[in-house]
């Protein structure tokens, strides 16, 4: 056999192990750049998301200028642009936004740059970002987009500008709750009033059948009725129980909204699916205050819920003794 063609088979192998280690060196070496730059470059993210935070424009332009993009965003993808916007740092926002910053990026939760401003009820913030692009009726995960957080806390200078722009006045969560279900529920009268005026629909229902009207009687917000009952809510609308507003206003014992509820008409007997009227109601939590309105009222004590229970028969059972008393005497 010839020399040369041992020699040959001897080495290939040996060649091809040179090789293959070579190739592992060089791709542990690749990896092992990469990960130091995705490591560099996190660390100046976080470095730009700080400098945004705290509002030093120094720094960020020092940043953008060698690199670090205008997007830089923690893990949670809260970008630079959204930490300046909740500060209210406008200088750096808008040097952000210059530089290349996407005005609509999303959070994990969904926020952008405009809800976080408009929570903030920052109305020079939530100009510019509006100026510079920004969606308004973008939601996060909740389902709230900038309205219905303006709403929430009472912005009405930052509600009226997003009205102006175009928002979406009857927007519901991902609970049905619209931005003057929203106001009503924080008792947040200027609000209500605002979107009211603006034309908002008291009639639409969450996702557990109330309206409005029917939300501001279970906190007992009185403001927050008037308003509405003045605007044309319908005093005996009811939710996906057959209750009216009411039956909540008793049942969360909350006598002066349920006075308020009964001069605008409230039909003080109403019967929801399971028989129960707003005294029987009363009469289970032991509302004696209610239950004393009610009567005043001549509420029919008479009446029977589907298990054939009058409201003196729900008041014993459950030992109210002060309502039964009253009832008692009614009949």
């Amino acid at each position: 056999m010839n020399k040369h063609c041992i020699a040959r088979k001897i080495s290939h192998p040996a060649m091809a192990r040179q090789i293959h280690a070579m190739q592992f060196i060089l791709f542990a070496l690749m990896f092992l750049l990469a990960n130091v730059a995705v490591g560099k470059s996190s660390v100046l993210d976080m470095e730009m998301c700080e400098a945004a935070m705290i509002g030093d424009q120094e720094r960020v332009t020092s940043l953008l200028d060698k690199g670090v993009t205008a997007n830089a965003k923690n893990q949670f993808g809260k970008t630079a642009l959204m930490f300046a916007t909740e500060e209210g740092n406008v200088d750096v926002a808008e040097l952000l936004l210059a530089r290349g910053a996407n005005v609509n990026l999303r959070s994990v939760a969904g926020c952008t740059a405009l809800t976080f401003a408009a929570e903030r009820g920052d109305l020079l913030m939530v100009q510019q970002l509006i100026d510079a692009g920004a969606l308004i009726g973008n939601k996060t995960r909740a389902g709230w987009d900038a309205l219905s957080l303006a709403s929430r806390y009472d912005h009405t200078d930052v509600v009226n500008l997003l009205l102006s722009r175009g928002a979406n006045i009857n927007v519901a969560d991902r609970n049905g709750y619209t931005p003057l279900m929203i106001a009503v529920e924080k008792n947040n009268s200027a609000t209500v009033r605002l979107l009211l005026e603006a034309g908002a629909d008291s009639e639409l229902r969450n996702h557990e059948g109330a309206d409005a009207l029917i939300i501001a009687a279970g906190k007992g917000h009185l403001h927050a009725a008037q308003l509405l009952l003045t605007y044309g809510a319908d005093v005996n609308s009811v939710s996906d129980d057959g209750s009216t507003a009411l039956a909540w206003a008793a049942e969360h014992d909350h006598p002066h909204t349920a006075d308020l509820l009964l001069q605008h008409g409230a039909d003080i007997d109403h019967q929801d699916i399971n028989g129960q009227t707003a005294l029987m109601g009363a009469a289970a939590r032991g509302h004696s205050r209610i239950i004393e309105l009610l009567l005043s009222q001549h509420a029919n004590a008479s009446l029977k819920n589907n298990k054939g229970q009058d409201a003196l028969a729900i008041a014993r059972a459950g030992k109210h003794h002060d309502c039964v008393k009253l009832l008692e005497q009614a009949h």
